[in-house]
């Protein structure tokens, strides 16, 4: 009984409760993030909750997580789990693979739920269809983060032009 007693007294108090859930939230963003896959791994972008039901898992903190995210995908913004050979350490044998069979692969999934969770970040939007067109060659990837960039930012120049581009260019829809 005097255990329960001991217990209750330290749940009541405030700064222990927080602590306590804050210190369960850190293990559980460190699940999600760590479920990410590194380079040199194969990966499965089935490893995340779907875009639409990760929000849930956020308890509230949604920019927290987005840059929990954010930085986790900035380590290997240029990685492509289908890509059918091995990066070579010269610079311009990206060159080589235009069509490296990225598809909605893990970068472009990354993306998406950073843009879902936190839809008023620039920098995703701003530099994601970049990264998926020309590092990762994921076209189709690119083109569905410009459409939801377009519609965030409609003023937004470099945006826009970044994204006439990559419809002019990249899927020569003009």
């Amino acid at each position: 009984m005097e255990n329960i007693h001991t217990f209750k007294k330290y749940f009541n108090n405030s700064k222990f409760a927080r602590i306590a859930i804050e210190v369960l939230f850190v293990f559980l963003l460190l699940g999600l993030i760590n479920v990410v896959p590194l380079v040199g791994r194969t990966a499965s972008v089935s490893y995340f909750a779907p875009t639409s039901a990760i929000k849930y898992y956020t308890f509230g903190y949604n920019d927290t997580v987005t840059d929990l995210l954010w930085l986790r995908l900035i380590q290997d913004y240029d990685y492509c789990e289908y890509a059918k050979s091995k990066k070579s350490d010269s610079i311009w044998s990206g060159m080589q693979v235009r069509n490296s069979g990225c598809n909605k692969g893990w970068v472009f999934h990354m993306l998406d739920i950073i843009t879902e969770l936190s839809p008023r970040f620039r920098t995703p939007y701003a530099t994601g269809g970049l990264v998926l067109d020309f590092l990762v060659h994921d076209s189709n990837g690119a083109t569905l983060i410009y459409d939801k960039a377009v519609i965030r930012f409609p003023n937004d120049w470099p945006i826009l032009y970044r994204a006439g581009y990559h419809y002019m260019a990249e899927n020569q829809n003009i």
